[in-house]
């Protein structure tokens, strides 16, 4: 017999509800630990045998390490970057900090924080990295050597042409250490607002292993819909007319090695070639420079100004690792 059936039948439901909810909770954060150790196991059986495996120069993925200074304002170079990465790489969205460690820690947690939700907001495929140096030097140095785990490290570093980021402190001195760490460098500009452009992607050669890693970040930016439809040139410079028919066909020989479609273009000048890349690739979407950077005290990125400033499409700086041995 129930003492009181309507308070009786109340308690009752409200404490198989609370069965039950307590029950979901359970079980969703058992779930929530079962599929956190299951993405783990799957993480590490992946990572353990790509080390293994063998690599090839058609498998090359990039692992972009992008210098964002304030992300906010480096929507296009962000754009262009997770685009390279094609979803076939890796994207390491990196900030620096310099000053004293001790003032400065409790600022990395923040700056970390806001980087990772920059990145959710944003939809972006892409891990935050976040140190603290004593200046821009030793962080990009550090960035290197901490970034990643295994073969998933960054092989190319990525930062936006400015003036606060060229003429800043340390600047030149990080680049050469980006080179001696054995990473590809990339400095983006991005075109100009309303500018009309050509729907080119072209690829300045000047060397095989140069003109090689260029060629495969224009080929991965043309797997991207906003760039499927824009036409690979890879354009040549040479001084002696006879030879047009054994660079166009060495060049080709090494784009077929690569498997990447491209028009072949060959030009015979005397002009400075700098002066003949700004007239002729001045309207292309994305214009791809090999860099030739002379080890000095002065900044290496100035000689390449100018033609910056004349270039209306969007650049690409590009540097090889490889190619260090013929400078």
């Amino acid at each position: 017999l129930l003492i009181n059936a309507i308070p009786t039948v109340v308690a009752g439901v409200t404490i198989a509800t609370s069965y039950v909810v307590g029950s979901r909770r359970c079980i969703d954060a058992a779930w929530a630990d079962m599929r956190t150790g299951l993405w783990f196991a799957v993480t590490r059986f992946g990572l353990l045998h790509y080390v293994d495996s063998r690599q090839h120069l058609r498998n090359w993925r990039p692992v972009l390490l992008v210098l964002v200074g304030s992300p906010g304002t480096r929507q296009q170079m962000l754009r262009f970057a997770h685009g390279l990465e094609s979803g076939r790489g890796l994207l390491f969205l990196a900030q620096i900090i310099t000053g004293p460690w001790e003032e400065l820690l409790a600022r990395q947690h923040r700056v970390q924080g806001a980087l990772r939700t920059f990145i959710r907001d944003n939809e972006l495929s892409a891990v935050a990295k976040t140190v603290i140096a004593d200046d821009f030097e030793h962080g990009v140095a550090t960035l290197l050597q901490v970034t990643g785990v295994g073969e998933f490290q960054p092989n190319t570093v990525m930062v936006g042409w400015s003036d606060d980021v060229l003429k800043r402190e340390g600047f030149s001195g990080a680049i050469r250490r980006v080179l001696q760490l054995e990473q590809n460098l990339i400095v983006f500009q991005e075109a100009e607002a309303a500018a009309r452009l050509e729907p080119t992607i072209d690829v300045w050669w000047y060397s095989r292993e140069n003109g090689s890693f260029m060629s495969t970040l224009a080929y991965l930016l043309n797997t991207n819909e906003d760039w499927k439809r824009h036409t690979i040139r890879i354009l040549r410079i040479i001084r002696d007319e006879g030879g047009v028919d054994d660079a166009k066909a060495g060049t080709e020989d090494v784009l077929a090695d690569l498997r990447i479609p491209a028009e072949v273009i060959v030009l015979v000048s005397e002009e400075p070639p700098l002066d003949v890349i700004a007239a002729t690739s001045e309207s292309a979407a994305v214009c791809f420079v090999g860099m030739s950077l002379v080890d000095s005290e002065e900044n290496p990125l100035d000689q390449y100004a100018t033609l910056v400033e004349r270039l209306r499409g969007n650049i690409f700086l590009a540097k090889s690792w490889h190619d260090l041995n013929r400078e």
